[in-house]
């Protein structure tokens, strides 16, 4: 009777990874080849789309980047083609939009998480810090590492950010977090690119999200169930492929009248 409860659950078991990366391929799959119609002149065409079809690529985009931002980049490094109809699209996204929809799209992890230690590294002759995060919180994403209890991440400084507000051992932060798609890092890197922010540290402490760039467009001191709540909202509208027209930027609804 053991032997046969153990076949039964390796066999459900075994179902339930071929499902969830069937899923994955699936999504993945639907997604480039949607770019394909978009391969040549796509953000011409990716303007020239209505508000329903823009958004339904939207959707396809994010949830394909969720699940599979890794298998996306090893196929955009050599597919150049499906690569600019991608740019094109975040491009467009991003003049559409304010960044934080193009962020939230093109970046598949968001966490909170506290930085348990620090390492500075050299890779390639670039001053690299790796940090061990204890996750807290995911806001975002379907990567396995983030159900371990403490996963390593890393970052290069690109800019200056003083002392006093870089990154420090024992506290949280809100981390965007993409695979860089370097040999030598398999690892996921910290987003210190974000537009306005100038590498700032998204400190999260006292239930508060401190944001000085207001690069969330919610202030520079959020509530941390606030931000939680804006940000789900935004991702419901981008899965549901409505409501997104609330988030247009002004100067773009002004040239549409």
């Amino acid at each position: 009777m053991k032997i046969i409860y153990s076949i039964y659950f390796i066999f459900i078991f075994s179902f339930l990874c071929c499902a969830q990366k069937t899923e994955k391929v699936l999504t993945v799959e639907a997604y480039l080849d949607a770019l394909q119609d978009y391969q040549e002149d796509g953000y011409s065409k990716y303007m020239a789309l209505d508000e329903k079809e823009f958004n339904h690529l939207i959707k396809e985009a994010y949830e394909a980047i969720e699940i599979g931002s890794s298998d996306i980049l090893k196929i955009t490094k050599v597919d150049v083609p499906k690569r600019n109809a991608q740019g094109d699209l975040l491009r467009a996204i991003g003049f559409k939009y304010p960044n934080i929809i193009k962020y939230l799209i093109s970046i598949p992890v968001y966490i909170k998480a506290r930085i348990v230690s620090s390492e500075e590294v050299n890779k390639g002759g670039f001053r690299q810090i790796n940090l061990i995060l204890k996750p807290e919180q995911i806001i975002k994403g379907k990567e396995p590492f983030l159900n371990q209890s403490e996963f390593e991440v890393f970052y290069r400084e690109y800019e200056y950010v003083p002392d006093s507000l870089d990154y420090k051992i024992g506290k949280s932060y809100l981390f965007p977090l993409w695979d860089r798609g370097e040999p030598e890092n398999e690892i996921f890197a910290i987003a210190t690119f974000l537009d306005g922010t100038n590498g700032y540290r998204f400190l999260v402490e006292n239930d508060v999200l401190y944001d000085d760039a207001n690069y969330f467009g919610m202030g520079t001191k959020v509530n941390w169930s606030d931000f939680v709540k804006n940000i789900n909202e935004i991702i419901t509208n981008i899965i549901n492929e409505k409501g997104l027209e609330i988030y247009k930027k002004p100067l773009q609804q002004g040239m549409e009248k």
